[in-house]
Parts: structure tokens; sequence; C-alpha cells
């Protein structure tokens, strides 16, 4: 009677020793189904247990895991507490509802980060029907491609390709997507924001952090797409420097023979020659 919920047992279990937590758990195991009422109080207690001691909490709210688990945040925060094993069971318990569990890409990415490979396939295969609604913006989009393999990342492009163009807000989010991708994904991606290439680009800064994941064909498409803006892009030695900081000694070559001029004095060459 004493212990209301998850937060209040995880609050207590943080003051004994394993030996007086795992009285404590026997003494409350027949209503832990009860007492968590969601992911994140299935955390909470979590976090105190040791390997025992899961199998036991496991045992008594595995039937309710579908209703525990609300979002992608509790998920991940119970299985930031599981070993690979626990991880497994966990996953196949709510594998039915990961499509509705996970509500974002955020939420995605938080997810994949705890899982092995072979996991990440099977949450993959189950929310693949709803990438669409789940990736809301570029930043997003990123987070859930770095824990992808190529075929995985194939797919989410192929799946969201339509909607990049409107999800790309700046040459920053641009950034951020190509960085998780092969030569090959980045001309799909570089494609299917090439009309907007002109709008993305704010700055030399965002040039310069796309430029660097592209190949030398790809920067070429890119300057060209952004050539008549070039002189609002990079209007000074400093947005130069910044946009030259990342490259290597070749796309440094193609961006300085593009942008020609700029410099006007040499302290502004010397900003340039250091960046």
């Amino acid at each position: 009677d004493i212990i209301k919920d998850g937060a209040q047992l995880g609050d207590v279990l943080m003051c004994l020793n394993e030996k007086q937590r795992g009285v404590l758990l026997a003494a409350v195991e027949s209503k832990l189904s009860e007492i968590i009422k969601d992911g994140r109080q299935l955390g909470c207690v979590l976090r105190y247990l040791n390997e025992t001691q899961y199998g036991v909490l496991f045992a008594a709210v595995q039937g309710k895991l579908t209703d525990i688990i609300k979002d992608g945040w509790q998920l991940g925060r119970a299985l930031m507490y599981l070993n690979e094993t626990q991880r497994g069971v966990l996953l196949a318990a709510v594998q039915g509802k990961l499509s509705d569990i996970i509500k974002n890409g955020w939420q995605f990415g938080n997810v994949l980060s705890y899982l092995n490979e072979a996991k990440r396939g099977v949450l993959f295969a189950a929310v693949q029907g709803k990438l669409t609604d789940i990736i809301k913006d570029a930043a997003q989009l990123g987070d859930v491609l770095r824990y992808l393999n190529e075929k995985q990342r194939d797919v989410l492009l192929d799946t969201v390709q339509d909607r990049l163009s409107d999800i790309i807000k700046d040459g920053e989010q641009l950034g951020l997507a190509l960085r998780y991708l092969n030569e090959t994904q980045c001309g799909v991606l570089l494609a299917a924001v090439e009309s907007k290439l002109s709008n993305i680009i704010k700055d030399g800064g965002q040039l310069g952090r796309v430029l660097r994941y592209l190949n030398d064909t790809q920067c070429d498409v890119l300057l060209g797409a952004v050539k008549n803006k070039l002189s609002d892009i990079i209007n000074d030695a400093a947005q130069l420097g910044n946009a030259l900081r990342t490259l290597n000694e070749t796309k440094c070559g193609i961006l300085l023979g593009a942008v020609g001029g700029i410099m006007k004095d040499g302290r502004q060459l010397g900003h340039v020659l250091r960046s």
C-alpha cells in the first residue's frame, strides 16, 4: 500500500542494497503490473535491479508491456537498462505496436541507439509503412540515418524522397543528412533538393558543410545550382574561409574557381589561406 507507482518504487530501491532490493521486489511482485504505470516508471525501477531481479520484474509485467510503453522515449528508457537478451524480449513483446509507439524521428533514433543490427532490422521493418509520418524534418532524418545500414538508408530515402525538398530547410540540415550516406545516396538526396538549393544554402559555412560530403561532380552540380546567389552566400573573405575550412584540396580548388574575386586586400587573403 505504501508503494503507489513505479517512480516511488524506484525512489525506495535507490536507497537499498542489492539484498534489500530483492526483498522489496518479492514483497510487491504480485502488484508490479499495477504499480508500473508507464515506460518511464519501468526505467526508474530497472536501473536499480540486477539481472535476476530484472527477470522477476519482466515476468510480472510482460503481459502489460504494450500498455505500459506509451512512446519511443519510454521504450528507450526501458531498453537503456537491459542486456541484449532482455532487449530482445521487450522488443518482441511490443513488436505489434511499434508503429504506434514510435511517434517521430527523434524517438525512432533514440530506440535504434539501444539495439544491435538484427534488432534494428526488426524495428525498421515494423515502422517502415509509417516512415513518411515519423520523419518530421531533416534533423530527425539525420538522427535516424546514423543508425541504419546502407540498405535501410536506401529504403528510407526512397520512402521520403518526395518530401525531401520540404523537409530540408537549410544547408546545416542538408549536411546532417548527407554525412551518413554513401556517394550514390548523396546523389539521390542532392537530386531531390536540387531545384531548391539556392534557397537552402544560406551562407558560406553551410555551403562548406554540404560540399564536404559530395564528390567532385556533385560539387559542380551544387555550385551550378547556387551560382547566381554565390555573391550573396559568400560575400566576403570570412564567409569564403568558413566554406573552405572543411574541404579537401580538390574541393577548395573547385570553390575558389567559382567565387573568384571576393578578396579585397591582403588581410582577407590571409584569412582565406589560413582556412
